[in-house]
Order: structure tokens, then sequence, then C-alpha cells
């Protein structure tokens, strides 16, 4: 059974990055499918990093965008 812990934060700024770049699926979408975990679980790891101030967002956590903190945890594990 997938959990929550199985997605890290840098997995959750990742799918954002994805998503502001062009991907046509949700954040959590990206998550569920390129991981194999279940919407569900995905979508409270998007929660968690709303949390932590990795992730903000307007309307709805969908369409939300990394924060100064997630664009830094971004780069760093993207090594840029």
């Amino acid at each position: 059974m997938a959990k929550r812990s199985d997605i890290s934060d840098a997995h959750v700024c990742a799918a954002y990055l994805a998503r502001a770049g062009g991907d046509s699926r949700w954040p959590h979408q990206i998550l569920a499918e390129d991981l194999g975990v279940p919407p569900k679980v995905a979508y409270a790891a998007c929660i968690r990093a709303l949390h932590r101030d990795l992730i903000d967002y307007g309307v709805s956590l969908r369409g939300g965008f990394l924060t100064p903190a997630g664009r830094a945890l971004a780069a760093r594990v993207s090594g840029r």
C-alpha cells in the first residue's frame, strides 16, 4: 500500500515544474501516474508540500505554483 511518505517533496516540486513547463496533467496526476500511487495519496503529498511552504496556490491546489523555497529545492535536486 502506497503512503504519502513514499513521495518526496522533491517529487512534488518536480510535478509542479512539469505542469508549469507544459505538461497538461495536474501535479497530483503526474505524481500518481509517474510513481504508480493512488491519486489520493499524491494529493496528500501536495498538501504536505503546501504546509511546508514549498508550494502555494490562488484558487485551487491543483493549479498551484512553487514558492521560492520550492524553487530552491527543485534547483538543488536538479543540480541547477
